[in-house]
């Protein structure tokens, strides 16, 4: 009895001197509010780090974790329309860490595509993108100068809205002018800059067109002497800077001497320094004075021992070595790939085309990857190109994937100035042929190709490309040639056309209804490239 006693007192003693149980763990909890009006914000995203574990706020702005280490956390709260927040918190155990927290709506504010709306010399129509971060925005805008017009004034901005710059260079002197346009947002008030050029009656022009074999210490480069002007060309080369962006003839110059005639020039710029970023462009002096290029490109030199040549700019005829070079750059104007959703071009010139009636993109591409433009014509839809990128040229060539088409114009130089004068133009014409229109001599008569387009209305993408060298025309289909004919090409007085279509021709002189197709991968040229570089696009973008 005493052992059964003594046992149940050690028992009692035991559990007395047991030391209650604590939790190791803790939680977080709490509301998240508007600090506007103070209501509670459901779906805000909230982050706890270290762990990286998330999760949304209720109907009620609540959110909770259990089971969380004894640590210092960090919360971060997230939501569409407010400004982000932090709070740091620490977990203690067996309890639960209250957080309330109250997130600011986002300012509205609005961006501007580009941001300075530079016409050079020859530019006469842009266009401009406005981006809204939030909500919608009631917006205004106000052109500063008398030279410039805009397509839209005012509006409600929900995402993103598209206007049309236009300026106009009658009236005004030659010299360089620089405007702007008022942008009102709410409250806010933002002045985009306007530039313009208006060049001397006959002023020369020069274009710069690639930088290739680029090595250690030299590159090469290539410009075009576009219009000799009225006076003459006495120097013409490039000059270019590792430290000025806009190089000029006080920096590093090259002089290849007068000019007599429209022409293509390189050159080679030697001593340049390994590993250096340098910006060249193209000039031309005049007894008018010095006239350069309006565009600047820029490239980096090698690094000594390492791979002595920069791919930009390289060879015309090579194959594409990766799915980011670009094949047969030498000479390309624009390119439109359509992989963005827009009409943006994809070459540093950024002739950016404008789409007209809403036209679509499919995701059915010619290699299964981006978009591809659909046009359709009975709604009257086309891409406009606001830049005349055939003016005064010889040599030329278009490239172009396409799919599902009718009969109509694939694409037209439009004109009012002259009749008869919008040309070039590829017409896919009622005798199931291809006609390409190059010159204002005998229009009317102008043979079409013998290829029958109806081989390739099969449901599936084909690769068109319509050429011309002096007054012999060519066509490729699908990388090969199918056919060749002559025409007289335009006299260059009558290349009077400011913008090219895309899809029809319907503010021309010669009206057509616009035409019902798919289309990707468009290149325009400023020569005649050879059946290896047709080839070359075909392969690497099929």
């Amino acid at each position: 009895m005493k052992k059964i006693f003594f046992y149940l007192i050690g028992l009692l003693l035991a559990v007395g001197c047991t030391e209650p149980i604590v939790s190791t763990f803790g939680s977080i909890g709490g509301t998240v509010q508007d600090a506007k009006d103070g209501s509670f914000i459901q779906g805000v995203t909230v982050m706890l780090n270290p762990t990286g574990y998330s999760q949304v706020t209720n109907a009620d702005g609540a959110f909770q974790y259990d089971n969380l280490d004894i640590a210092e956390y960090t919360l971060t709260f997230t939501k569409d329309g407010y400004e982000d927040q932090k709070h740091k918190v620490t977990v203690k155990p067996g309890t639960v860490a209250s957080v309330q927290i109250t997130l600011k709506p986002a300012s509205q504010s609005i961006t501007v595509e580009p941001s300075v709306l530079d016409f050079g010399s020859d530019k006469s129509e842009m266009q401009m993108k406005l981006s809204s971060n939030s909500g919608s925005v009631l917006y205004s805008l106000k052109a500063q100068n008398d030279w410039i017009s805009i397509s839209k004034k005012s509006g409600f901005l929900t995402g993103s809205d598209y206007i049309t710059v236009v300026v106009s260079r009658s009236q005004l002197s030659p010299s360089t002018y620089d405007g702007s346009i008022l942008l009102t947002a709410d409250t806010k008030e933002i002045s985009i800059p306007v530039k313009m050029v208006v060049s001397e009656p006959g002023a020369p022009k020069v274009t710069i067109e690639a930088v290739s074999d680029v090595s250690t210490t030299k590159a090469t480069v290539s410009g075009t002497i576009v219009e000799l002007g009225d006076k003459g060309i006495s120097k013409h080369g490039f000059c270019w800077s590792s430290t000025n962006k806009t190089p000029g003839l006080s920096d590093s110059v090259s002089d290849y001497g007068n000019v007599s005639k429209v022409k293509t020039f390189k050159g080679t710029l030697s001593g340049l320094k390994p590993a250096t970023e340098y910006h060249v462009r193209a000039y031309v002096t005049s007894t008018s004075g010095t006239f350069y290029s309006d565009e600047v490109l820029s490239f980096t030199t090698g690094t000594v021992g390492g791979d002595d040549n920069n791919d930009e700019g390289s060879d015309s005829g090579s194959d594409s070595g990766s799915d980011n070079e670009l094949v047969v750059p030498q000479g390309l104007m624009s390119y439109y790939t359509f992989d963005k959703g827009d009409g943006s071009d994809a070459t540093e010139n950024e002739l950016d085309a404008i789409l007209v009636n809403d036209p679509s993109f499919v995701s059915e591409t010619v290699d299964g990857t981006g978009k591809a433009l659909m046009l359709n014509g009975a709604k009257g839809q086309f891409m406009n190109i606001p830049y005349n990128v055939f003016k005064n040229l010889k040599k030329i060539t278009v490239s172009f994937w396409i799919k599902d088409f009718s009969i109509g114009a694939i694409f037209s130089t439009i004109s009012a100035d002259y009749p008869r004068s919008d040309h070039p133009r590829l017409i896919a014409d009622s005798d199931s042929k291809f006609r390409f229109y190059t010159g204002y001599d005998n229009y009317d008569i102008t043979e079409p190709f013998s290829y029958p387009y109806t081989s390739i209305q099969s449901g599936k993408w084909h690769h068109v490309v319509v050429s011309m060298d002096g007054d012999t025309r060519y066509l490729y289909v699908d990388g090969a040639r199918t056919d060749s004919n002559t025409a007289p090409s335009w006299p260059s007085e009558q290349a009077t056309g400011t913008k090219v279509y895309i899809g029809g021709n319907k503010d021309g002189e010669y009206n057509m209804d616009c035409i019902t197709m798919k289309i990707d991968n468009i290149r325009f040229y400023q020569r005649c490239i050879s059946d290896k570089e047709v080839k070359s696009i075909y392969d690497s973008e099929k």
